[in-house]
């Protein structure tokens, strides 16, 4: 048995499962079944959640190995990109709140000086905790900037005759993406944060009116999907101001009596029309697909906001 012993970032007794945050853990002793070396020398999991993680002895680094309830093996933020420089390395956190998908952020993932928190449903922003997260990777790195996605389907009028679905439990995750962008601020570092929902729910007769309007169009994607957005960041200057003069993708469906293509009524299968999406996951459902946010938007963003 190696001598190898996880570090004292949180002692066994009181280790937090990095996936559902509940306290109760278990651990066993194993062998790596995959070289028969002593590379993990103690498993734990989760009785709540059934995830299952090991702290690597070679890579010094934390890894979840999904062995408990046949738990999907994940990976949604909590492991550092590069585990080994922990604690060598400082690197600028974004968290993405409310991100199944995780296009808002997709920029800062691809740079090596960003570390991209990714809390989506699975997880649950009222669950997350950024101390916790700076104390499971031994870091106090500081969050640099929070992006926040809370679904918008509670705060539509669309389908609905006119009438917001169910606002109120809308404002649950509102108000959870607030708490921890209050946490952020009061810990020093927030340089941006930022909330989003489309510019057609009623999310602004909750929180005020929001701080700018945009289309991804303006950006030079050739459709419509009119966004709002709330917060304290710097906002990219649009690239046009007239739709004539954006470049168009000419397959994309317009709807009947429609100018522009809008990205709400298109299905999944669009995505492989539009260039700018194949960096991403292909989407598994209409829904999905029409939460992508324009990628040409997102790096403008980043560009305005590093």
């Amino acid at each position: 048995m190696s001598n190898n012993k996880a570090p004292n970032r949180l002692s066994e007794d009181s280790l937090i499962c990095p996936y559902c945050w509940h306290e109760h853990i278990e651990s066993d002793v194993f062998t790596s079944p995959i070289n028969r070396m002593n590379v993990f020398d103690v498993e734990w999991w989760c009785n709540n959640c059934g995830l299952s993680f090991t702290f690597d002895a070679i890579a010094s680094g934390w890894r979840f190995t999904s062995r408990a309830y046949d738990t999907p093996q994940l990976n949604l933020g909590f492991q550092l990109t590069n585990p080994t420089e922990a604690g060598v390395m400082s690197k600028k956190v974004i968290l993405h709140l409310c991100a199944d998908t995780g296009s808002d952020t997709q920029p800062y993932q691809d740079d090596p000086n960003y570390e991209v928190v990714l809390v989506g449903s699975r997880v649950g922003v009222e669950n997350f905790s950024f101390k916790r997260w700076q104390q499971w990777h031994g870091v106090d790195w500081k969050v640099h900037g929070i992006i926040a996605n809370p679904v918008c389907l509670e705060f539509s009028v669309a389908r609905s005759n006119g009438k917001a679905r169910n606002p109120d439990e809308g404002m649950f995750l509102v108000k959870e993406c607030q708490r921890i962008i209050q946490e952020a601020k009061d810990d020093g570092g927030l340089k941006f944060w930022v909330i989003e929902n489309p510019a057609h729910g009623v999310l602004h007769e909750y929180i005020g009116e929001p701080t700018f309007k945009y289309e991804p169009w303006h950006y030079g994607s050739p459709w419509t999907k009119q966004t709002a957005l709330w917060g304290d960041f710097n906002m990219p200057m649009p690239l046009y101001d007239k739709w004539e003069d954006v470049p168009k993708i000419s397959e994309l469906y317009i709807r009947p009596g429609r100018p522009k293509p809008s990205l709400a009524f298109m299905h999944k299968s669009a995505y492989g029309l539009i260039p700018e999406f194949h960096t991403l996951p292909q989407p598994e459902s209409d829904m999905e697909f029409r939460s992508l946010c324009s990628q040409k938007f997102a790096k403008a963003f980043y560009e305005a906001n590093k």
